[in-house]
Parts: structure tokens; sequence; C-alpha cells
């Protein structure tokens, strides 16, 4: 955490001014409801433009699973948005209907100052070399340098020109691609760290999130401001499409085809359907008021997450409609899906608490007390886990998904830090947190945290697996 300026009133102390205001006077509630959502809006165009340390931490070696949440859009609080789930597929020129393999894991974008961007889409894990990731992490200024969890040492930093805007891996996890300020996407190799020829794009600094189509042939740009996103051709360096949404695009889920991609209209309460293969919008579907995530569940259904109606929208992805709303908690930020696809898990920001819902019957189960301010989380891949990540002070909740139980908080620092982004290892041995300039490591066999993987600049906004 950064110092405070003596004088400066901070966004919880606001929060609490003005709860008293409405207290006082109700008929100020939309007024302030509206002035807190802009603000978060404006704390996220900020994030999304590199003011605070890292951009993005991407698994290459051991690779791990993503927290999404909201990892990019920067969103009001937490910190786990869109879960990224890679596709066996490769990149390149193929021309052939985007594919998109069944989700384990999500992530996703919450309420007061999240420290991370996402919603929540599930991920695979490629590779798993036994004794600890090897991880890229990518700071604001543009450097990009390699983290090993086993012997908790960074290596030698590769530069990019220019300020990271956001990163994504691609499907096969061979390449990171990072969106720079100099208006261009860059590639880099996973493996080699080598920088390829860099792709052209308008405007990099409107850009909240990019999502790699399941086929790896296009990279979608969610630009925020501007209600659009933009459909990047890998193989031809160009911008193929440019496809109209509702106001303010942010994450991007698709259909278990990957022929039919979701986007998450966030100040539209709506979802802009449209097709992977002419980028052309197929329908518009209503949902709740504000959906920070959006993820698509192991049988093939894609749910929103809708912070401020406090629900969970699932959407038929064969007929593209929208089912019953599911009630969760107050202020809802992220989704994980276990692997079997019978259960969800969905963290309420200010309930501190999870709801986990049954998909079969779209019924919510009791809800599961965490620590406080729960933003993003994870799920092992057995799917025996989920692990809730905590803020103020930075903890994490484990939940027993065979008991649906709370098991006691694992404190990560100490009292008034608030943490970045979650991610578990392919093996599920261990899950790490990013908080400030470090790693804090977890056993997920002990769930207690070991020492610290201490990095050269604050980090991170997102970790993904490719």
């Amino acid at each position: 955490m950064g110092t405070r300026n003596r004088g400066v009133m901070d966004e919880n102390e606001l929060r609490a001014l003005l709860g008293r205001a409405v207290a006082y006077e109700p008929g100020l509630g939309p007024l302030v409801d509206n002035a807190v959502r802009a603000g978060t809006r404006i704390r996220r165009r900020r994030r999304v433009l590199g003011a605070v340390g890292c951009v993005a931490v991407i698994a290459v070696v051991g690779g791990m699973v993503p927290v999404l949440g909201h990892a990019l859009a920067g969103r009001p609080e937490p910190t786990t948005a869109h879960t990224v789930r890679p596709s066996p597929s490769g990149l390149g020129p193929s021309l052939a209907p985007d594919r998109q393999p069944s989700p384990s894991a999500s992530r996703t974008h919450g309420p007061v100052s999240r420290s991370a961007p996402p919603a929540v889409v599930p991920s695979t894990s490629a590779s798993g070399s036994g004794a600890g990731a090897s991880i890229l992490a990518v700071d604001s200024y543009g450097s990009i340098f390699t983290v090993n969890s086993a012997t908790h040492s960074a290596g030698k930093p590769v530069g990019i020109n220019g300020t990271v805007v956001t990163s994504v891996v691609s499907p096969d996890g061979k390449t990171m691609y990072a969106l720079v300020d100099t208006d261009e996407i860059v590639p880099i190799s996973t493996t080699t760290h080598r920088i390829g020829r860099s792709i052209p794009v308008p405007s990099a600094t409107a850009i909240v999130r990019m999502t790699v189509s399941p086929s790896g042939r296009f990279i979608y740009l969610s630009d925020y401001p501007d209600h659009q996103v933009l459909a990047v051709d890998v193989a031809r360096r160009t911008v193929a499409a440019t496809i109209s949404t509702g106001l303010s695009p942010d994450q991007i889920a698709f259909s278990p085809s990957g022929t039919t991609g979701y986007v998450a209209d966030t100040n539209a309460a709506s979802v802009t359907v449209f097709s992977t293969v002419t980028q052309r919008v197929l329908r518009t579907i209503k949902v709740g008021q504000d959906p920070v995530a959006i993820a698509t569940s192991p049988s093939g259904t894609v749910y929103t997450v809708n912070e401020f109606s406090g629900t969970v929208t699932p959407i038929d992805t064969s007929a593209n409609v929208a089912g019953r709303a599911i009630r969760a908690g107050d202020r809802p930020q992220a989704i994980v899906f276990t692997p079997s696809g019978t259960m969800a898990y969905v963290t309420n920001y200010w309930s501190s608490t999870v709801t986990p819902i049954d998909l079969a019957s779209g019924r919510a189960l009791p809800a599961l007390r965490t620590g406080s301010r729960p933003s993003a989380l994870v799920i092992t891949p057995s799917g025996s886990t989920v692990y809730v990540l905590d803020n103020d002070p930075a903890s994490v909740t484990p939940i027993d998904t065979l008991t649906e139980t709370a098991e006691p908080s694992v404190r990560v620092l100490g009292a008034g830090s608030e943490a970045g982004q979650i991610a578990v290892t392919p093996d599920g041995s261990t899950v790490l947190v990013s908080i400030g300039s470090q790693l804090v490591p977890i056993s997920t066999a002990t769930n207690r945290a070991g020492a610290p993987i201490r990095l050269s600049a604050p980090c991170c906004e997102q970790m993904m697996a490719p």
C-alpha cells in the first residue's frame, strides 16, 4: 500500500461519509450511487493506462490457472474478473471456426477500489513441470521478466518500447501479446522471450481488455469508451472488423463451438452477441445491471455476474436467450465453476460471502462467510477446493466443495494490506497471491503461506495460464 498524503481522504472514508449522508437524507441515494459508479469507471481507466504497478503476470512454463474476475477492467474494488481459458488449438491463420475448450476456473473484475481488473472465464493448464512455475511478469514501464516460484528468483528483464496497457496469452500458451501505448500489439514468445513483429492498432489506451479467440486467429480489443470491440486478425496483422456493442464493453466469453462471442456491456446491462466467423452482431441480450464478469461453464452455458443487481444471469448459447436470474449477495464480482460443471461459486464483495450455485437447478445455496471484501477466486484442478481472495487485510479463504464449508482464512500479509490477483498452479499444489511487489505462495496441502517472492515493482493486475 502506498503512503497516504496527510489530509487526503481515502476511498473507504469517503464511502463512509457518503453513507452517513444518505442515511440522513435518503433522497441522495441515487445521486450518490451514480457518483460512485462514475468514480469507479475513472479509476478503471487510470489502471488500464498503466498508472499503477504491474500490468500482468503470465504463467509460461509451469503454468497457472488464471484468476479472472476483474483482472483488466480495473473495476471498482475486487481483483478477479474474466478468466481466460486456453484452447488446445494453436495460433495461426487457420480458417476453421473458433473452438473453445471446456472451462474449469474463472475470473473476472468489485465495488470500491479494486486493485485488479475482471469477469470470469475458465482456464486449462498447458504444462506442469513439477518443481514450481516459471512466470512472466510485466510492469507498467514495459519491462518483462521471469519469476521462478521454486527458487524465489527473478530473471533479467526483456524490454519493450512503450508502456504496457494490457496483455493476454494465446490459447496454445506459446505467445504473450502485450498491448502498448505506442498503438501496437507486441507478440512475445513465452519460451524464448523473443519479440516478434508488432501489429498496429488504433487508440491502444482506450482498450480495457484483450481476449484471444479459442482458435487463436483473432484478438478482440474491448474499446470501453467508444463502445466497440476491434477484431484483430493475427495472421494478417490488421484490424479486420469493428463490432458495435452496448455501453462500455469489457469481458468476452465464447460459445462451446467458438463460433459465437458474448461481450459484457457493463454500463448497458446487456450482452452483445456476435459471430466470430463474420464478426457481425447477432443480437443483444438484456441481463442484470453492471455485468462485471462473464464466463462459460463446462456445460456450455454463459453466465454474467451483475454487480449492481446482485444477480447471476444464465444465457443459453444454443438459443441466445437469458434464463431466470439467480440471486447472489451484495455486489457480486467473480465466478468459477467446478470441472464437472455442477456447481458455481460467486464472490460477494460487500456481503463478505461466497454464494454456491447448483447449476442444474439454478438455485443459490446458503452463502458461505469469507474474509473481508472477497473479490477474486480460483478452483483447484481437481475441483475439491475453491480459494477466495479477501481484502483489507489480505487473506485467502479455502472452501471445501464437497462439504460446502469455508475453512479458516489464511493471512498473507499484515493488517491493511490489499491483494491484487490469485492463481493456482496446474498440479494444484500451490496458490499464488500477488500483493504489492511480491507473490505469496500458499500450500494447498497445509493451507499455510510461505516466504514471499519479492519483485522489483508492484505486481500484478492479472495472472493467466497458458
